[in-house]
């Protein structure tokens, strides 16, 4: 027995030589020399850096050491950082580890950094640019929350779930390039992201839109992938939304109560779903309901979808550009746009108005023009 409480008292104390660090200075960046487990950890930097550059490894006492990690919240609040680039040697960055950095306008993670924590570059309010590779698996709790330069952003392709409040009021966010593996967005990830128009490319791997993913963000068009089977009030508040393609797939449905904007909602099941909470009547008065070929009098008989006024088998809204409903979007319909804006013409569809903001005008033909140079 005393053998064993000493070999135990033993394995401990190694343990924790392992895990005592001396600190150190190198270049400006201040790290966590481990000796014991032969490796580094950034915990800061000196006044006076703008464009930080970790290296992968530091050289301390001779030893060379990878840099494996960026310690919580080691940045936090530094006002002068311009730029940073984070090797792919670390692999993980720790909560808060760049929050608040309002001067920050550039991140590039090198291939190999794999977890970004929470709250990482929360209320980094300059932030115009960030680089991923697809080594990157997890974006944490509320990581670009409140960064409110942000206009694009391409996720890694390793992320399967982007976690609640992940760009919360990321105000200026217009464009995402999805992940071709993500599996589920969660509640308010991109809530009032008020700049962000179109939700039209999100991957087919996509499984769940959480309650309020989209809370009173500013998206007007939506089209969601075949896969997805349920829709929680993912568009709560969602004042512009006036157009929505549901797909085949889905076996819950709730969230449009308060969309009263919607001009157009297409159901591709052929089998109605139920909705757990109705749309509002002037919804039901004024909207297009688009259903499969054949599927008219399902929907005028399920509940939920009765009450709607207008309901037709005859085409379907997408894509929006289509303008004279020949299944193409080409030179055709720019010309049918153009003659609508010169009033050339008076055959007026629901469908010449392409953004459904209620008048036909060079916005729309920006839209048909864009989808056909593919943009």
């Amino acid at each position: 027995m005393i053998k064993k409480t000493l070999l135990l008292i033993a394995c401990a104390i190694v343990s924790w030589s392992a895990m005592l660090a001396d600190e150190v200075t190198i270049n400006g960046v201040i790290y966590d020399a481990f000796t014991g487990t032969g490796q580094a950890a950034v915990k800061g930097c000196e006044t006076g850096i703008k464009n930080l550059v970790i290296p992968a490894q530091i050289t301390y006492n001779g030893e060379t050491l990878p840099v494996k990690y960026i310690s919580g919240s080691a940045f936090e609040n530094n006002t002068e950082l311009v730029s940073a680039t984070i090797p792919g040697s670390v692999t993980s960055i720790s909560s808060g580890a760049f929050m608040n950095c309002t001067s920050l306008k550039k991140v590039t993670l090198l291939d190999g950094v794999w977890s970004v924590g929470d709250w990482c570059f929360q209320g980094c309010t300059s932030l115009e640019e960030v680089t991923m590779t697809n080594s990157v698996k997890t974006l944490g709790y509320a990581a670009f929350n409140g960064c409110v330069a942000l206009k694009t952003i391409t996720l890694s392709n390793s992320i399967e779930t982007i976690e609640s409040f992940a760009f919360y009021e990321c105000s200026a966010l217009t464009h995402v390039e999805w992940p071709s593996s993500l599996k589920e967005i969660q509640n308010r990830a991109f809530g009032y992201c008020k700049a962000f128009k179109q939700l039209t490319n999100l991957p087919t791997s996509l499984t769940n839109i959480h309650k309020s993913a989209f809370v009173l963000s500013g998206v007007r068009i939506v089209y969601l992938p075949e896969g997805i089977t349920e829709l929680d009030d993912a568009f709560m508040g969602c004042d512009d939304l006036k157009v929505i393609s549901l797909p085949s797939t889905l076996t819950s449905l709730q969230g449009f109560r308060s969309c009263k904007g919607l001009t157009d909602i297409e159901c591709r099941a052929t089998t109605p779903v139920c909705p757990r909470s109705y749309f509002t009547a002037d919804v039901y008065y004024h909207a297009q309901l688009y259903v499969p070929k054949g599927c008219v009098g399902a929907y005028k008989s399920a509940t939920g979808w009765e009450d709607f006024i207008g309901i037709t088998d005859d085409y379907s809204p997408f894509p929006l550009s289509d303008v004279n409903g020949d299944k193409i979007t080409d030179v055709s319909d720019a010309n049918r746009t153009i003659n609508m804006i010169l009033g050339r013409s008076t055959d007026k569809h629901h469908r010449d108005d392409v953004n459904r903001d209620g008048t036909i005008d060079i916005t729309d033909l920006n839209e048909v023009t864009n989808a056909i140079l593919g943009k």
